[in-house]
């Protein structure tokens, strides 16, 4: 039986202030990373294969999660349905996540600045409605980043 007081994620939730040793470690030894963003609410199995193959194009996978008050912002009282740190400890579990961060800002530049991630793996959807903006495609592709806009994955739950 599984003793499940001992069933933990990995602390793997960073602070912004964080971010810049964290990334010049990851750099340092030379590995590619992936930055992606997204509510992750009511987790699902579409959201797992999405992290999965964000997480093929590199070494390091920081997901970033819109914070409780970008998420209420954008969609208004009653949002997120579930607590950023519930949503971050719950993709705390998965063995492909290996960082999450709280992001305030709907704007991704700051962050994306803070990261500079070798690819920013996004969903084509955002980009076509304008929640993806082109100041952060110009940021990307002024550093040699490689930005990857995917199509929705099964189940469309969300």
């Amino acid at each position: 039986m599984i003793n499940l007081r001992n069933v933990q994620p990995k602390e793997k939730t960073i602070k912004a202030k964080d971010l810049p040793v964290l990334i010049s470690q990851l750099k340092a030894f030379g590995k590619k990373i992936v930055f992606t963003y997204g509510t992750f609410d009511l987790i699902h199995s579409g959201h797992a294969l999405y992290l999965i193959k964000a997480k093929s194009h590199g070494d390091i996978l920081i997901v970033g999660i819109a914070s409780n008050k970008s998420k209420r912002e954008m969609r208004g009282k009653g949002f997120p349905l579930i607590d950023q740190k519930n949503r971050a400890e719950l993709l705390n579990h998965f063995d492909f996540v290996d960082y999450t961060i709280f992001i305030d800002e709907r704007n991704l530049i700051k962050p994306l600045k803070k990261i500079k991630p070798d690819v920013f793996y996004t969903l084509a959807v955002d980009w076509r409605s304008h929640l993806r903006k082109p100041e952060e495609q110009k940021y990307i592709e002024k550093y040699g980043g490689r930005i990857i806009k995917t199509p929705m994955t099964k189940p469309f739950v969300s």
